[in-house]
């Protein structure tokens, strides 16, 4: 359910049990929608939902009846969630990714999603696309790619995302980069130029603002 859907739970009796999962709007991180691009009926309806031109008045019905392994996925997230310890945060975070997935594979003609644009611009694609080719691609290049002007995918997704071309880039960058220094003993000036920074101030002052510390303490820590 998107935030606006006006919803009521059913009469239930004593032996029911209902579960309901309430994600963010940050859970759908640039990489989460990038994983997820495959999926594209579960990446459009979360690039909907996170966007601040879009009604929020859609929904998505699966018929999941009998599904062992999304039973399982999803007795793993209540199990890591109330019984945490080291890694739960990544395990629940994989095992939604198997949620998800199952989700779709088991998509029938009871499917139903409204209030969806039909001239909608498929951006799970390009998201996968950027993560893989951040550290090189521009607008221009990825405009290019997929056969858009880059203004109007420029404008597109600032809509449906919230956030600019430019910014989801530096995201995808900064994060690969925090992941290098923590599991590299790569300089961090050799670091910089690999996410694709040529200019290695202007990456330490990205760096500082998003993690409030120098990539050096962000080592030691």
């Amino acid at each position: 359910l998107d935030t606006g859907v006006i919803h009521q739970i059913i009469e239930t009796n004593q032996d029911d049990i209902v579960i309901n999962f309430l994600i963010s709007k940050e859970y759908f991180s640039t990489q989460m929608l990038s994983r997820l691009a495959s999926n594209s009926m579960i990446a459009d309806f979360a690039i909907n939902a996170l966007s601040e031109s879009q009604k929020h008045n859609q929904y998505l019905v699966f018929e999941t009846r009998n599904n062992d392994y999304l039973i399982d996925a999803i007795f793993g997230v209540l199990a890591q969630f109330f019984n945490p310890s080291f890694g739960s945060h990544e395990v629940i975070h994989s095992y939604m990714i198997i949620i998800f997935s199952e989700l779709v594979r088991n998509f029938q003609e009871k499917q139903r999603i409204e209030s969806q644009n039909s001239d909608q611009l498929y951006l799970g694609e390009v998201l996968d696309y950027l993560e893989k080719h951040f550290a090189t691609c521009t607008l221009a290049s990825v405009a290019e790619t997929f056969g858009y002007n880059p203004s109007y995918l420029s404008r597109r997704i600032s809509q449906q995302l919230g956030r600019s071309f430019v910014t989801i880039l530096q995201e995808l960058k900064l994060n690969q980069a925090s992941l290098l220094l923590r599991n590299s003993s790569l300089p961090v000036e050799q670091i910089a130029h690999q996410v694709g920074y040529k200019n290695v101030s202007f990456f330490y002052k990205l760096f500082q603002k998003k993690y409030q510390c120098s990539p050096h303490a962000y080592r030691q820590n």
